[in-house]
């Protein structure tokens, strides 16, 4: 769920996030995040989920991905991945993951 409360559907055990990845990005599935920021990058970030554990790695963006909050904040590398527990910043769009029954 992005910050401002729009909830995006994370359909596939792999998805890209950018602001126009395509439909299919490898064996990933493709979703454009809309951003009013103007940080995110066409392909920024793919999750990736193993079993109720997200993962997330940083595809290169230009403005980066950051985990967690506050002073907990940790910037990822381009290439690193790191298990997803809180908050995500992609540039400056900031985002949760949360689980919708149904």
């Amino acid at each position: 769920m992005l910050d401002s409360g729009q909830a995006l559907p994370l359909l596939g055990a792999s998805v890209v996030l950018g602001r126009a990845p395509g439909r299919k990005v490898g064996d990933a599935v493709g979703l454009a995040v809309p951003d009013a920021t103007k940080t995110l990058s066409k392909v920024h970030a793919r999750l990736d989920r193993d079993g109720e554990v997200w993962t997330i790695t940083d595809l290169g963006s230009t403005n980066g991905v950051v985990l967690g909050d506050g002073d907990e904040e940790r910037t990822l590398g381009a290439d690193e991945s790191a298990v997803v527990d809180g908050r995500i910043l992609l540039g400056e769009l900031g985002l949760r993951i949360e689980r919708t029954d149904g």
